[in-house]
């Protein structure tokens, strides 16, 4: 319950509201029935796009994603991020002592609409990534099992 419902969790940043979940959860735990929660981030807030636009998903063409298209977020965003951890947290305590709540989903069709992104962050996010894991240039060649020329080739 709530995937795709960010803007119901949090209709102005940092405002929350539980109480239609609250209301849905508690009749149905009446019922017998208990619930599943959802981290709604697949689905970033119009708040959030259009007062951080960094938080949305690059083509390879270099069109910004639209806010409501399929997953227009750009995981690797740092504001994105912080973000989808400050809403995943507020629900995660809101709801940690209710009886009916019994698991958590967190997002199961993670970058499924576009699987990269040509961001600036995501590019700065790939290069902190191989400067870590392949020091050098030839390093990454290597990797890629592309070596470099060598000398008078």
């Amino acid at each position: 319950m709530g995937e795709f419902a960010w803007h119901i969790w949090e209709p102005m940043e940092g405002h929350f509201s539980f109480n239609l979940f609250d209301r849905a959860i508690e009749v149905l735990g009446k019922a017998g029935i208990k619930t599943i929660l959802c981290t709604p981030i697949a689905t970033p807030p119009r708040w959030l796009t259009v007062n951080y636009p960094v938080v949305l998903r690059v083509d390879a063409n270099g069109r910004v994603a639209g806010h409501g298209s399929r997953q227009h977020g750009d995981t690797t965003s740092p504001v994105f991020r912080a973000h989808s951890r400050r809403i995943t947290r507020a629900m995660a305590e809101h709801y940690e002592d209710n009886p009916h709540v019994i698991g958590w989903q967190t997002d199961n069709e993670l970058n499924t609409t576009a699987s990269e992104s040509y961001s600036a962050t995501c590019q700065l996010e790939f290069q902190k990534y191989r400067s870590h894991v392949h020091p050098d240039i030839h390093a990454v060649n290597h990797a890629l099992g592309r070596p470099l020329p060598g000398p008078g080739l």
